[in-house]
């Protein structure tokens, strides 16, 4: 029995040692999250000091700050007293119109007295925990012309712990009000004193999709279905989009420049929402340079031009699949496409750019080969190795007339001329971009060989092609801001026209004039194709945007808010659905062939009043 009392008397003592250690942990874990809880109040109150427009900072706290709270123990004539540290606070605001969190704040809020610098903030999940946050504003540096040039700050969050004892974070940090220029009202300091400019350009592309789905009857949706069943990983979608090139410009204390070309590349997607794309090119060549000799050995002021002739030979961008035995689709980027990139703060890129403005082009040309230099989605139709092509969307390269160009210049000291824009150099200068971008013929539902949808449109559903003026069909946008170009329109040119299949007339295809103003919708005729064991049904829809650009800024001079400007050529769309059929088979197929406009932007700010007025 004595034992047995000696071994429980010993393991109460345990249990009560080990309750005593738990308690003690968990108070030190809530006392830990406490001071974490009032570190971030001190962080929080911290950054809302220096987002306040210096000239609010720079008063202070409220005249009457120390009655308002109360009257802040850790303050004493003026001084902030706290860790062993005696500062002098400035207190000269006077105006209690607005609350200026954290500094002082109106009788409505809900932190306190009209004018006090203490807010009173919790953290639901520490109940019964109040964190008293002190904000104050104390003179430091030197004065420069009467003015210091930074103010110190200082938050300090007191609360009682668990224990009812006092506990204290103290946070201190400095603001800055800069040297160069800017609104002191609405800014929290000030900064370069330099105009902001910036353009850039990009060339058009040409984008198809091909997606299938079954027939919807009775009422019942149409359910989406694999365009690639047997090829291991069901592909819902393929899609093309045929090269490009883009071009910027960016300029303030410094300016740089920058030329990409972007090849071509195809895409399948499944319809699992978390495996990404299947994707093939969309290879990336870009070229930069600067003025700026400070980042000479980072970004060169005159770079060696990028040039790739023949194009990217190791992507050979094709997807393959098919519905069934008899439907097969095949995806190619006009991915050997060859190019130049050229970037230079020294040397003229282009006709009417001076050598020593700061410029950037890339240009890309046709290769002719309709393997490699054409951009298509085709089907082929029935088994064998002589199955009927069908092309749904095919920009043709035999013929030539492919080509893409975009640059971008800032233009300084050199005006330019009427093909780059800036032709007036003041003040701050001038930034201007633009793109252009020529395209062979776009064949859209076209049959190869001698076959015919049933005798009819001989020449596929629809073509985009050159007309009188030109000889292929082309975009352009010229667009540019500067101190003599706040509002200049931007130029937008566009010729070409469209044939498609509506059955009327000599031809049974009627013409559409595509022009930078051309917004229209059309419809084609409906046509049909059958090899007696697979039947297809076709008809299209063709919408063509007009070019437009949109202006952004309504100070004329550009100095309270940018003057920007973009604008685009317009997009040509063209979407035509395939109604297959053979066997038990029934599904629709669904072409979308998007035609992208050339495109600029363009925007200038001008420099900030000098010494914050």
């Amino acid at each position: 029995m004595v034992e047995l009392v000696v071994a429980m008397v010993i393991i109460a003592l345990v249990l009560m040692l080990l309750i005593g250690i738990q308690i003690s942990a968990l108070t030190s874990v809530t006392e830990s999250r406490e001071r974490q809880q009032a570190t971030a109040f001190a962080n929080e109150a911290i950054e809302q000091m220096r987002a306040l427009p210096w000239n609010t900072l720079n008063r202070g706290l409220y005249t009457g700050f120390h009655s308002a709270s109360g009257f802040d123990p850790l303050v004493t004539g003026g001084q902030l007293s706290v860790d062993g540290r005696t500062v002098n606070l400035i207190n000269d605001a006077t105006d209690l119109s607005e609350p200026v969190i954290p500094l002082y704040v109106d009788g409505a809020s809900r932190f306190g007295s009209a004018g006090s610098h203490i807010q009173i903030r919790r953290d639901p999940s520490l109940a019964g925990v109040d964190f008293y946050v002190k904000s104050y504003v104390f003179a430091e540096g030197s004065a420069v012309g009467g003015e210091s040039p930074a103010v110190g700050l200082a938050v300090v969050v007191e609360w009682f712990d668990r224990s009812g004892n006092d506990a204290r974070t103290v946070l201190w940090s400095t603001a800055y009000r800069g040297g160069g220029c800017g609104d002191l009202s609405t800014q929290p300091f000030l900064g370069a004193c330099q105009a902001f400019l910036e353009s850039s350009a990009t060339s058009g592309t040409v984008v198809t999709s091909v997606s299938a789905a079954t027939i919807a009857e009775l009422g019942v949706d149409a359910v989406p279905i694999p365009l690639t069943p047997d090829s291991g990983v069901d592909q819902y979608s393929i899609s093309m989009r045929s090269a490009g090139v883009a071009a910027t410009s960016t300029s303030q204390q410094a300016t740089l420049v920058r030329g990409v070309l972007q090849y071509g590349g195809t895409t399948g997607v499944t319809n699992d929402p978390d495996a990404a794309p299947s994707e093939y090119g969309y290879a990336l060549y870009e070229l930069l340079a600067t003025d700026n000799t400070a980042v000479a050995g980072d970004v060169p002021t005159n770079p060696a031009d990028l040039v790739d002739s023949q194009g990217v030979t190791s992507e050979a961008t094709r997807t393959v699949g098919h519905v069934g035995d008899h439907v097969r689709f095949r995806a190619q980027s006009d991915y050997r496409r060859g190019g130049v990139v050229d970037a230079s703060s020294q040397e003229s890129c282009m006709s009417g750019i001076t050598a020593g403005t700061s410029c950037a082009i890339a240009t890309m040309t046709n290769l002719a080969n309709d393997t490699t230099g054409s951009g298509y989605i085709v089907v082929d139709i029935g088994p064998g190795n002589s199955p009927q092509v069908l092309r749904l969307s095919r920009r043709l390269a035999e013929s030539g007339g492919n080509s893409d160009t975009a640059w971008a210049a800032r233009f300084t000291d050199h005006a330019g001329t009427a093909s780059t824009g800036c032709q007036t150099v003041g003040g701050a200068g001038c930034a201007a971009a633009g793109a252009s971008r020529t395209m062979a013929d776009l064949h859209i539902g076209t049959l190869l060989g001698s076959a015919t949808w049933n005798g009819e449109a001989a020449s596929g559903i629809a073509r985009l092609e050159g007309r009188t003026g030109c000889s292929f069909y082309r975009d352009s946008v010229l667009v540019q801001r500067g101190a003599a170009q706040t509002d200049t329109v931007p130029t937008i040119d566009r010729c070409g026209q469209i044939r498609y299949w509506t059955g009327l007339g000599a031809t049974g295809y009627s013409t559409l004039a595509v022009n930078a103003s051309t917004d229209t919708i059309v419809y084609t005729a409906p046509v049909q194709w059958t090899n007696g064991t697979v039947t297809i049904t076709a008809t299209g829809q063709i919408q063509v945007s007009p070019g437009r650009h949109d202006a952004v800024g309504a100070d004329a001079t550009c100095n309270t808010e940018a003057c920007a400007v973009t604008a685009t050529a317009g997009n040509i769309l063209f979407v035509v659905a395939y109604e297959v059929e053979w066997s038990s088979h029934h599904y629709v197929v669904t072409s979308v062939t998007t035609v992208n406009g050339a495109s600029g932007a363009a925007l200038y700010k001008a420099a900030p009043t000098p010494g914050g007025a």
